[in-house]
């Protein structure tokens, strides 16, 4: 499947990289993907037939998995993943995987549209505000900075006013009309324009748990249900004061999208009403959660946020218990109490399997797994473990999918990703390439 895809990709007019080249341009889009991922095989001759319109923006592909440092420099957290560049400005695209989604969303960023301000409007400005019922615009006066900023920023019509000296935005939420007093180019704009598109209070809808999770930042979400329904009246109450410096979110468990939420964040039924801090830069499987302890109230809240900031809160770690017999099979259950405790042991190469019961590649991979640890049990100094991630917390390892697996050397602690098929001879071979699999049980001839 690799060799079949290096000539596919070959074959292409987008142009293959193994490092961040693009940063040299003005413009240009990348395809982040990996070889083993079937959505990014979909979409490799999707996004060349996209860029073929476009040849004036350099386009390029790079293998996200093997060079997966740049991956992450770029905040990209899963694949397949296509990146608009403008002058060092990133714009992700989110529509679907086929080559007319992305023509059309690579040509609003190559041609943005700007409208002029009609005379009757100027004359109407006068009298009362033309814009107050806009449900995004912007009011700008340099068209160049305009057109800078339509590149960048989805959903905005943006309408240019000669010779004004203020930029203005209008929304139908929060504060209608905004001045913007930042500094004025089009990255600061930009940016600003990105805070202000999220409401003081989150809407629980799919949209913006994908923004959430997927552009990643600081969120306060309050999980609740029925009986606790006061919970979010005391979260509106601090909307004003969080805003811009964290998203806020109220979910009630007992609807779909509520329930989850409350799965990716591990919380258990009797915890509920409960308040978090979430950092999820690393996705949903790699999450940074601080709990609330306080009653919940819209002071309390406050405190608990900047108590947070100020690193006087401790990171929530889910975890089962330790198990009284946790080798079975010769492979060693770990849990989040104890799993670094093995991996950064130096005497020991650590081969550890990283999984979720629900995941049918899991299911696949654990009797593989078992097989080669009895295969390679006289192996000195080898130890195959595994954690289950539904359960426990393994953030600090940015796992990005289940099953993960990564060898944990002796003399070298840092984490070797295996990245291939999921096969005992392959994995096999992945282990020696690396280590020593010779048995220290002598064989008598």
């Amino acid at each position: 499947m690799i060799y079949f895809l290096f000539l596919l990709c070959s074959a292409y007019g987008t142009q293959e990289v193994t490092d961040s080249v693009w940063e040299k341009d003005q413009e240009s889009l990348v395809l982040f993907y990996a070889s083993w991922c079937g959505y990014s095989q979909q979409i490799l001759p999707e996004y060349e037939r996209a860029t073929q319109d476009f040849q004036d923006i350099p386009a390029y592909r790079i293998e996200g998995s093997d060079h997966y440092r740049i991956t992450e420099a770029f905040g990209v957290k899963g694949f397949p993943q296509v990146i608009y560049f403008y002058k060092g400005f990133p714009v992700k695209y989110s529509g679907e995987r086929n080559w007319k989604g992305i023509r059309e969303w690579i040509s609003r960023r190559k041609n943005p549209q700007v409208e002029i301000e009609t005379e009757d409007k100027t004359q109407l400005r006068y009298v009362s505000d033309p814009y107050i019922d806009k449900t995004f615009a912007l009011i700008i006066g340099d068209m160049d900075v305009a057109k800078e900023v339509g590149k960048l920023v989805d959903g905005l019509e943006i309408i240019y006013r000669s010779n004004s000296k203020e930029t203005l935005l209008y929304k139908d939420f929060d504060e209608k009309r905004i001045k913007y007093e930042g500094e004025f180019n089009f990255k600061s704009l930009a940016d600003w324009i990105e805070k202000e598109k999220i409401p003081a209070l989150l809407p629980l809808d799919k949209p913006n748990l994908d923004m959430l999770f997927n552009k990643g930042g600081k969120a306060l979400i309050a999980l609740t249900d029925k009986k606790n329904r006061w919970v979010e009246s005391e979260v509106k109450g601090v909307g004003h004061r969080l805003k811009g410096k964290a998203y806020l979110l109220v979910a009630d468990v007992s609807t779909d999208l509520g329930s989850q939420l409350q799965k990716i964040l591990k919380a258990p039924k009797h915890l509920i009403p409960v308040i978090r801090l979430v950092d999820a830069r690393g996705g949903t499987l790699n999450i940074t959660q601080y709990q609330m302890q306080d009653e919940i109230t819209s002071d309390s809240i406050i405190r608990f946020y900047e108590k947070c900031q100020k690193g006087a809160v401790l990171p929530y770690k889910l975890s089962q218990n330790i198990p009284q017999n946790p080798f079975e099979n010769k492979v060693m259950t770990v849990v989040g109490k104890n799993y670094k405790e093995l991996i950064f042991d130096r005497n020991k190469n650590v081969f550890m399997l990283f999984y979720a019961p629900w995941c049918t590649y899991s299911q696949e991979a654990l009797p593989i797994f078992d097989e080669l640890a009895f295969e390679l049990r006289d192996v000195p100094n080898l130890v195959f473990a595994k954690i289950n991630g539904d359960l426990n917390d393994v953030s600090d390892e940015n796992v990005r999918g289940f099953p993960t697996l990564r060898l944990y050397k002796a003399e070298n602690k840092t984490a070797i990703p295996y990245i291939g098929e999921r096969k005992k001879a392959e994995l096999k071979a992945f282990l020696s390439s690396h280590i020593s699999i010779q048995s220290s049980v002598k064989v008598d001839l």
